[in-house]
């Protein structure tokens, strides 16, 4: 069985073959580069290269050369074309060196905003053909190498070792109360509170894989109202209570409640 095995050169060597190939033709140009090398170099080979060479020679001034020849980037190109996907990238960088939070509603907001900037009639919603979607933001995120993190904060949650025997201890009691009162189902409540910001952020970002700590703008932001959220026995979801810090009446909203 036979096997081809496919040769790649360095982009130098590439360079030399385009511009050898040039000067002296295909032929003479696989002969000495064969010779050189020490290996088969086909003439369907130097045809490609001299094309590629003659292209990013007329890219040159009449005194430059061209030194390296790298292979195209294979795979499909850019929905956005390499130059506004590069500003792209470099913005959600930027926000995420900052500490922002990035998002795939965020990368399509800054794509967004970027073309319109640039040229909005590239768009989908002004005739243009680029439809910036979920799919395409996630596209553009994983060749990032950006993967969902949560943020780093100075607490670490600790687990508690006897759970299950505090649980059962804690169900006794409440069973043995409940009894022992006769307290009906609607009276026994379970509830808990928990802050709410007063700027909403998230302590989810989009961030590289690997890293140690991922900061974000705004996740130790400690001011917040107290919302206490009550269920009973019964099934019935209570009213939210919402709880603001104050220590005079002007801290009272003013706003007739209606009654009730």
């Amino acid at each position: 069985m036979a096997f081809i095995i496919k040769l790649r050169y360095s982009s130098s060597e590439r360079a030399d073959i385009g511009k050898y190939a040039s000067l002296n033709g295909t032929a003479a140009a696989s002969r000495f580069f064969t010779s050189k090398l020490g290996k088969k170099v086909s003439e369907n080979t130097i045809v490609s290269i001299k094309k590629a060479y003659r292209v990013e020679k007329r890219k040159c001034k009449d005194d430059e050369d061209v030194k390296l020849l790298p292979y195209n980037k294979r795979g499909r190109p850019c929905l956005l074309g390499k130059t506004l996907d590069d500003r792209v990238q470099e913005y959600l960088k930027k926000v995420r060196e900052g500490g922002g939070v990035i998002t795939s509603r965020i990368v399509m907001a800054a794509a967004k905003g970027i073309i319109c900037h640039d040229d909005r009639l590239k768009l989908v919603e002004y005739g243009g053909h680029i439809s910036l979607n979920r799919h395409w933001a996630y596209s553009l995120l994983t060749r990032m190498k950006f993967v969902q993190r949560k943020a780093t904060t100075a607490k670490s949650k600790h687990s508690v070792e006897n759970f299950a025997s505090v649980k059962r201890i804690f169900l006794d009691d409440l069973v043995d109360t409940v009894t022992m009162e006769e307290i009906p189902p609607e009276l026994i409540l379970n509830w808990d509170q928990t802050g709410i910001h007063m700027v909403p952020s998230s302590c989810w970002t989009m961030d590289r894989q690997g890293v140690k700590r991922v900061e974000v703008a705004g996740v130790n932001d400690k001011r917040q109202i107290t919302a206490v959220l009550c269920g009973s026995l019964t099934g019935d979801f209570l009213p939210i209570q919402l709880i603001y810090k104050g220590k005079t009446p002007r801290c009272h909203p003013h706003y007739n409640f209606p009654i009730g």
